[in-house]
């Protein structure tokens, strides 16, 4: 199988990416999905299906379908969505720019099954501006929460507010506590005693029904009989959250701001139309990682890795870097689908919250703290040791602040393969610093391993207390095969 390499982007205006940490960050996606189960997925306008996994970014456009499961969606302006079993929803138009000046527009469809929905600002003001269409009419709200069950007719219950429903007989509005059931496109909506049945949601850890911006008022009830979800700090008002980030899904590392994650490794192909991949990404956004440094999700950007059964080895976490493997199992990465890996691949990570600008010394240099065992695209060659290379006293990394560079020094072995171990050595090769991260491509790169030649990339921070560690990801391009890897440094 072909080769290829998937080479990462850097991008643009890092602090203004999507996937932010905290409540003031920018969200520039139109919404997440909050929980999933059941083997959901969510099928792009381009065709494309992506496993529903939580913090799978959505864009407009996108189809999710439930399948046997379950997902709940949050949207940029507040609003929440509850998808249930064998439902098949669709974002037929979403727009939202954080502001209600009737350029906001939520237009969606139910094409079967059911949801519960807690409106946000879209159609708050403008109300026009928010429907969700189905096969026998048209929601449309004059409130803030309902529920909707779409078999061969439409059932609607109201839980707080008014949801008007449309079809070819005109308009019904129904009242907080009333249900509606509509036969078909051309029948008048009837008030019926039969409220839209939906099955319990489940109790996930961590997670809150309704949104977590909203909390159960003691025993106070919606009209419905539920209980009635108020915005935090006012116990008295009923009006939705404002437009929120994702939460956080574990604290950050020791530091202000959001983790900068760099990804390498491998993604061999799982279906008969894939080719071998890697997979080399680096950028600010979120993780969901144990103190050890174990994750189970990476999200850089827009770019969502997800651990689906691998293991996680070589894995560590030490003041305000953390690293380690995927291996031995099955991950999902953005919109390329799934992969499987042996025991001899790997997907490479490694993050920490950058040091602050002002905060960086002139100089300073490092030695190995930490370090995944490399491995190869097609696993042909083992597992591979990274260390400094030979003659520099143990130092890989040496940065000057004030001049923009840092030098690297380190090699990569591997065991004895057929006539002998490979190697991979970089031999003071300059990077450029930015801020307080760095990056280099086309790195000379020599050994055993090289063949007709070899070249190195490497994307990499600065973290802690006065840059006090660093780490980074590595990737080895040569005419066999490709080389990845990270690893963690501390300040001498």
């Amino acid at each position: 199988m072909k080769a290829r390499t998937i080479a990462f982007a850097k991008q643009a205006g890092l602090a203004a990416l999507l996937l932010l940490w905290f409540s003031g960050s920018v969200w520039a996606s139109i919404g997440y999905v909050q929980f999933a189960s059941g083997g959901a997925i969510v099928k792009g306008a381009d065709g494309v299906d992506r496993v529903a996994v939580k913090g799978l970014e959505l864009n407009s456009g996108d189809t999710i379908d439930t399948r046997e499961g379950r997902a709940q969606v949050r949207f940029t302006d507040g609003s929440y969505v509850s998808l249930q079993p064998q439902s098949v929803f669709r974002i037929k138009d979403y727009r939202f720019e954080g502001a209600t000046d009737g350029s906001e527009k939520g237009v969606f469809s139910l094409l079967k099954g059911g949801l519960r929905t807690i409106t946000g600002l879209i159609g708050r003001v403008n109300r026009d501006n928010y429907e969700v269409e189905t096969p026998v009419a048209i929601i449309g709200i004059r409130g803030t929460e309902y529920l909707a069950a779409l078999g061969n007719s439409l059932t609607v219950s109201v839980g707080e507010g008014r949801v008007a429903v449309t079809n070819d007989t005109g308009e019904f509005v129904a009242e907080a506590g009333q249900s509606i059931h509509v036969a078909d496109q051309k029948s008048r909506p009837q008030v019926t005693s039969e409220k839209a049945f939906l099955p319990p949601e489940p109790v996930q850890e961590g997670f809150v029904v309704p949104p977590p911006q909203g909390f159960v008022a003691g025993e106070q009830v919606n009209a419905l009989g539920e209980p009635l979800v108020v915005a935090e700090g006012d116990p008295t008002q009923t009006t939705p959250p404002p437009p929120v980030t994702p939460p956080p899904v574990t604290p950050p590392p020791p530091g202000q701001g959001n983790p900068f994650i760099v990804a390498s490794g491998d993604f061999p192909a799982n279906q008969p139309n894939q080719v071998d991949q890697t997979i080399f990404r680096a950028g600010t956004g979120r993780v969901s990682c144990s103190s050890s440094g174990a994750c189970d999700q990476l999200q850089i950007g827009s770019f969502l890795l997800n651990n689906v059964n691998a293991q996680v080895v070589d894995n560590g976490f030490d003041v305000a870097v953390g690293w380690g493997r995927w291996s031995n199992g099955r991950y999902t990465a953005g919109g390329l689908g799934n992969s499987q890996l042996s025991a001899n691949q790997g997907l490479h990570y490694v993050y920490g919250v950058p040091t602050p600008v002002t905060n960086l010394p002139q100089s300073a240099s490092y030695s190995l703290l930490g370090a995944t065992q490399a491995t190869s695209l097609d696993g042909s060659l083992g597992l591979g040791t990274f260390s400094a290379r030979p003659g520099t006293n143990g130092v890989i990394l040496t940065a000057d602040f004030t001049a923009g560079t840092a030098v690297l020094d380190f090699q990569v072995q591997f065991p004895a393969v057929n006539n002998g171990p490979i190697g991979y050595t970089v031999t003071s090769q300059t990077v450029n610093i930015s801020g307080a991260t760095f990056a280099g491509s086309g790195l000379a790169t020599t050994g055993s391993g090289c063949g007709a030649g070899c070249a190195t990339s490497v994307e990499g921070f600065f973290a802690g207390t006065a840059a006090e560690r660093a780490g980074f990801g590595y990737q080895v391009t040569g005419s066999t095969t490709t080389v990845s890897g990270a690893a963690a440094l501390a300040r001498n």
